[in-house]
């Protein structure tokens, strides 16, 4: 197979995720590597075809980290979200696909692998187009100072 999994070798649960891989006989599919410098991490994630799978956690709520940094080179990023929160905090229609359980994770890894290269393509720049319009923060920073002017206005602070 031409697939590669490139996974880190730390954080939660990271022993027995090494074991399972290794039970299923997947681990020769798999780079394991120690926590990267950012330019090491950015080569692994503009590798083509590269998609960045992160926390598979909706309560870390918002986009950050590894994410950010995925998306502001236009990788595909797969991850636990609220896209509520997304929404209120830089934009609708966040192309991420949201994994927030092992069958959510499995489904969206086999559906890109199902993929035609035309597909991938425009999955691709799906991210590159929002990330480029919606992640840098001349976006967001106005908006946020509209949300506080909103609030103080709520509370009652109309200066």
């Amino acid at each position: 197979t031409n697939v590669r999994a490139v996974f880190a070798s730390h954080g939660d649960h990271i022993q027995e995720f090494m074991q399972l891989a290794k039970d299923k006989q997947l681990d020769s599919y798999i780079d394991w590597v120690p926590h990267l410098p950012f330019r090491q991490m950015l080569t692994y994630m503009s590798i083509p075809n590269a998609v960045v799978f992160d926390v598979p956690d909706k309560i870390r709520g918002t986009l950050g980290g590894v994410t950010r940094e995925a998306l502001s080179i236009g990788a595909v990023v797969m991850r636990g979200y609220d896209e509520e929160m997304v929404s209120l905090c830089y934009a609708p229609a966040c192309p991420i696909t949201c994994i927030d359980s092992v069958e959510t994770c499995r489904a969206a890894m086999q559906s890109v692998l199902d993929m035609t290269s035309s597909q991938f393509d425009q999955l691709r720049s799906a991210h590159e187009q929002w990330a480029s319009k919606y992640l840098h923060y001349t976006w967001n920073v106005p908006r946020f100072i509209m949300m506080l002017r909103e609030l103080l206005y709520v509370h009652g602070s109309r200066k």
